[in-house]
């Protein structure tokens, strides 16, 4: 499976608001105030890019009085993207400019990916990591179930991984000795299935994420606990 994460993977908008080159103006600053637009693409007959108009490229053209058509405040070299492209590649351009109008190989307008679009799909993206590290990293266990490979783990100096600590807490002597005032059989579960969480997210394929909301919600309940027990968690 890919593990890069595409342009078109994104659920950028496709459903473009566009303007032509020799259209008012004020065409433009209407759709762009109707639809909360910081930017339009200007295209021709057969929806070719031409050019993007943006609010700064607006105020350069009616501050200097350059006419009052779409064509006075054109740019006519935004930068573009393709959906098969890698999506890092071109982060830093849309940090920059605020967005990529993507295009197939016709120069045909397909949608435009903005900053605010990409900052939504790496918080969805890279949350369900944040979360889980913090939850492995707020299981604190000091009982060892005898003769397992746990005890093997925690003798070579290393930490247990997510994977190990449902063993952990299903043992009755562990669990006594953690003294933890929740009740076991839920708390097992929580961290079981947050552990199932994890591996599918280890076969993940980038280019088709799926959140899973259930899942999300469940390491969030996993944590509330953790945090009162553990308000200092291992780097």
């Amino acid at each position: 499976m890919s593990r890069h994460w595409r342009i078109g993977s994104l659920p950028f908008a496709r459903d473009v608001v566009t303007v032509g080159f020799d259209e008012p103006l004020s065409r433009a600053i209407t759709r762009m105030v109707q639809g909360d637009f910081s930017q339009l693409p200007v295209v021709n007959r057969n929806n070719v890019l031409r050019g993007v108009v943006t609010w700064e490229s607006i105020a350069r053209a009616q501050l200097g009085h350059r006419g009052t058509t779409i064509a006075a405040a054109l740019d006519p070299h935004p930068l573009t993207a393709q959906e098969q492209e890698e999506l890092f590649v071109r982060i830093d351009d849309v940090q920059r400019h605020g967005f990529l109008i993507v295009t197939d190989g016709d120069n045909l307008v397909l949608g435009i990916l903005t900053a605010s679009d990409l900052a939504d799909q790496l918080k969805l993206r890279v949350e369900p990591f944040i979360l889980l590290g913090e939850a492995e990293r707020r299981l604190p266990v000091d009982e060892l179930p005898t003769g397992s490979g746990v005890r093997k783990t925690r003798a070579a100096g290393e930490y247990l991984t997510l994977g190990q600590y449902p063993e952990v807490l299903k043992d009755d002597a562990c669990w006594a000795r953690l003294a933890w005032p929740y009740e076991h059989d839920d708390l097992v579960r929580r961290v079981t299935a947050v552990k199932e969480y994890r591996n599918e997210l280890a076969h993940w394929d980038m280019d088709t994420p799926e959140t899973k909301a259930e899942a999300l919600t469940e390491t969030n309940r996993l944590l509330s606990p953790l945090k009162l027990i553990n308000h200092d968690p291992r780097p």
